[in-house]
């Protein structure tokens, strides 16, 4: 069961885990199944967490970004959508 925002890195959230009885961080990568309610609610917590070009690309983006800039920032955060993990710079 879904807890919430575990507030510690993006792409993390609590999850009542059914072997222990406790709460622990949880990424989407983590999961074996998901229920529909739940999938639904994390595609939105992700969607709600996405990198914004600066982040991924480095300041002062918007200046003057390429389409294949903006092609590797959507890249980015549909990887993100789709696992959960940020990517290590």
């Amino acid at each position: 069961m879904i807890v919430g925002n575990c507030h510690t890195h993006p792409g993390r959230f609590s999850v009542l885990w059914d072997n222990d009885g406790q709460t622990h961080a949880t990424s989407l990568y983590q999961l074996s199944k998901v229920s529909e309610p739940a999938e639904l609610w994390i595609a939105g917590f992700l969607a709600g967490q996405e990198s914004d070009p600066e982040q991924v690309l480095g300041e002062g983006v918007f200046d003057d970004i390429s389409q294949e800039q903006f092609d590797l920032w959507q890249s980015v955060n549909r990887e993100f959508q789709a696992t959960g993990k940020q990517p290590v710079k």
